[in-house]
């Protein structure tokens, strides 16, 4: 039962006419048209391999679900689609939504771990330190100079697995940054947010990350009780006006204006 995802609104858009639309509709078709048979899972592959190109996410969206919730689908091609879903949400910053379609795919979220143990020359391999002879969460064992004990993991699972990359070695690097402004408006009856700066190392574009922030940003603006967002783009930045349209914002008729204040005196 997918009653998890009978919740995924579908938002309908004016299409916007250009090839990476009609390469991902043809996708859709062939992965709708192939969902009973294993290969289906081909054309979903390449399929989300144009998330971050498309106008428009629902181009992705709309088979994935219907491919998840037909009941002649593949089953193995069913749990792929369902798990594109949760990083089609992700990217959309609806962590919760996503979080409920990865607790029906029934994946172990409760991990817990222990150590570090010496394992210098990979010798400390063939010692017993206990916790393989028998786990007990309240027990802790000596280490590498100090008692160490079981530890619950805050990563979840997305996949079936899980980093141990983050205990043992968090990362602390920044790739990004996204500078919100606030100011009351008249115009719009309460505060707005304006998107002044948002920025990512040119290796981590086009990855997901960008929609991912974007999506996180929207929340915590509506937690914070502000419904408005508005931000300024290049034109010659498609990429960046993709992104921004597949998360509903929309290209306004006027114009911006802007000077450098130098004086307060105007000739006539």
């Amino acid at each position: 039962m997918l009653s998890s995802l009978v919740l995924v609104p579908v938002l309908l858009f004016a299409r916007l006419d250009s090839p990476v639309t009609d390469q991902a509709e043809a996708l859709g078709k062939l992965a709708l048209s192939r969902a009973n048979e294993p290969r289906g899972a081909a054309a979903l592959i390449r399929l989300h391999g144009l998330m971050d190109e498309v106008d428009d996410l629902n181009l992705l969206a709309e088979p994935y679900f219907t491919i998840a919730a037909r009941g002649s689908t593949d089953a193995n091609v069913r749990v792929l689609a369902r798990m594109l879903l949760v990083d089609l949400e992700r990217a959309r910053g609806r962590s919760v939504r996503s979080q409920d379609i990865v607790r029906d795919l029934g994946f172990v979220q409760d991990w817990y771990v222990v150590g570090a143990f010496d394992n210098e020359g990979k010798g400390g391999c063939d010692t017993d330190f206990g916790p393989e002879a028998a786990p007990d969460l309240k027990t802790s064992y000596p280490a590498k100079g100090h008692e160490v004990g079981w530890r619950k993991l805050v990563a979840k699972s997305y996949d079936g697995s899980v980093d141990l990359s983050v205990p043992l070695r968090p990362s602390t690097e920044v790739v990004g940054y996204a500078l919100v402004i606030y100011f009351l408006s008249l115009e719009f009856d309460g505060r707005v947010g304006v998107l002044d700066e948002f920025f990512l190392e040119p290796s981590r574009r086009c990855k997901g990350l960008g929609s991912w922030v974007l999506g996180r940003l929207k929340a915590e603006l509506l937690s914070a009780g502000i419904r408005v967002l508005r931000l300024e783009v290049d034109e010659r930045h498609r990429e960046a006006a993709n992104l921004y349209r597949r998360h509903g914002l929309q290209r306004e008729t006027r114009e911006v204006w802007s000077c450098i204040v130098e004086s307060g005196v105007v000739d006539t």
